[in-house]
């Protein structure tokens, strides 16, 4: 798709012109934006510019693969109905030369990732517990909404100008519905062993990123693959190794596949080894989040329930002594 810095009105559909008479209230016309043109993100499937949206600055996903884009534009129109403080809030739509573009609220403060990335040293511990805690409450939303999400991670986890996290990219969501789903979604350090051994799944498998996406908040980095194969720290509890799933890998993977040591020390117990400084329920709930069986995983309501419950004595084990 060329690179634009706004889309012309010309390039605009009929559907899109047509909005007054159209009974869809997520369906934008060219002339509630303006300006338009600083990047702000860009991933396999879309860019992001900054643009001004009805007198106030917001962001345009331009959605460069058609599948992912309507799926995304769905979901989010889906969730609109319902709003809530931890997703990223969506104003809608508009179609240009087959592709949707998603309006959006403007996130100043960029994503946990770029976050990590832009300083060697981490945030207090106020401002990352703050983040746990706001995260989970927006994946208990989806999940009550029956939307898997199936790429929980850091840089999909935008912050606002108050310093508040917000769920955003929901191209690869999904709403639940009578069958289990069953194909690969996600990023490799952040994915449920049960997508990568190909096994049906749930919205358990969200609860596994989570817990990775705690892990990249409190270490302030990001996951490493040969960090997790090389990790020290088995955890039997963690494990999902049985006769049958080594079976599955050797039928999936080839032994030449290079990520084959990754799988099986997934599938062995190996997790990201924790930082010494924790606070101990934190690490607790990351343990329990990422357990290799996902009938042994805490669900986002009850992960949100423990953190609102224990907030205080956490935020207090955080403190240097």
């Amino acid at each position: 798709m060329p690179q634009k810095t706004l889309i012309k009105a010309s390039e605009v559909t009929t559907e899109s012109r047509l909005f007054s008479s159209n009974p869809d209230p997520y369906l934008l016309q060219q002339q509630e934006f303006t300006g338009g043109g600083k990047e702000l993100g860009k991933g396999s499937y879309a860019r992001v510019v900054e643009v001004v949206f009805r007198g106030k600055k917001a962001a345009l996903k331009i959605l460069e693969d058609e599948k992912t884009g309507t799926n995304e534009k769905e979901i989010m129109c889906y969730l609109a109905e319902f709003h809530n403080t931890c997703i990223v809030q969506f104003f809608g739509y508009m179609l240009c030369d087959g592709y949707y573009l998603i309006a959006m609220e403007h996130m100043a403060k960029g994503s946990i990732r770029n976050r990590i990335e832009a300083s060697k040293e981490p945030l207090p511990w106020s401002l990352r517990l703050q983040w746990i805690k706001q995260i989970t409450k927006g994946l208990a939303f989806l999940h009550e909404n029956l939307i898997v999400h199936r790429d929980i991670k850091g840089a999909n986890i935008l912050i606002d100008e108050h310093s508040n996290a917000k769920i955003a990219d929901f191209g690869s969501a999904v709403k639940i519905g009578d069958k289990p789903l069953e194909d690969i979604a996600g990023t490799l350090c952040w994915m449920a062993p049960e997508i990568f051994l190909q096994e049906p799944y749930d919205k358990e498998v969200d609860i596994y990123s989570l817990a990775v996406t705690f892990w990249e908040i409190v270490s302030w980095k990001m996951p490493d693959i040969e960090e997790i194969v090389n990790a020290k720290n088995l955890d039997t509890n963690s494990s999902k190794t049985s006769a049958e799933d080594t079976n599955a890998i050797e039928d999936i993977f080839t032994p030449s596949d290079t990520l084959l040591p990754f799988y099986k020390a997934i599938l062995s117990g190996k997790r990201l080894p924790l930082p010494h400084n924790t606070p101990p329920k934190i690490a607790k709930y990351i343990t329990w989040g990422w357990m290799g069986r996902s009938d042994e995983r805490p669900t986002a309501g009850q992960l949100l329930s423990k953190l609102e419950t224990h907030y205080e004595e956490i935020l207090h084990a955080s403190q240097p002594k």
